[in-house]
C-alpha cells in the first residue's frame, strides 16, 4: 500500500522506471509501491476490455518482471485511469495494442 505518500496519482511510466516524484523529491518506488500501482493500473485499464480478449490477456500477464518497454503516452496511464491527450478511443487502442504485442 502506498503510505505517506505525498502524489496524486502514479503512472504507468513511474513504474516501469521504479521512480516516482514524492513531496517534489525524484526517488526509488518500493517494490510494494510498485506492486500496488501496477495492479491499480490493471484494474482501470481491464475496465475498458472485454474480459477475454487478448488485450485482456496481456494486461493480466504484467507484473515486474513482464512490463513493456517505456513510451511517452504512459504517463498518460495513471492509478486513476487513463487521461486522455485529444482522442481518448484512440490514445486508449494505442495503449492497449502496444501492451498487448509487448506483454
Amino acid at each position: 500500500m502506498i503510505r505517506g505518500v505525498n502524489v496524486m496519482y502514479i503512472t504507468l511510466s513511474n513504474v516501469i522506471s521504479n521512480r516516482m516524484c514524492d513531496n517534489h523529491t525524484w526517488r526509488d518506488m518500493t517494490e510494494e509501491e510498485r506492486i500496488d500501482a501496477l495492479e491499480k493500473i490493471k484494474e482501470k485499464l481491464l475496465e475498458t476490455c472485454k474480459s477475454n480478449s487478448q488485450i485482456a490477456q496481456s494486461i493480466r500477464r504484467m507484473s515486474l518482471t513482464n512490463l513493456p518497454k517505456n513510451i511517452g503516452i504512459y504517463d498518460r496511464v495513471t492509478t486513476n485511469g487513463y487521461y486522455a491527450g485529444q482522442s481518448y478511443p484512440d490514445e486508449l487502442r494505442y495503449v492497449k495494442n502496444t501492451i498487448r504485442r509487448q506483454c
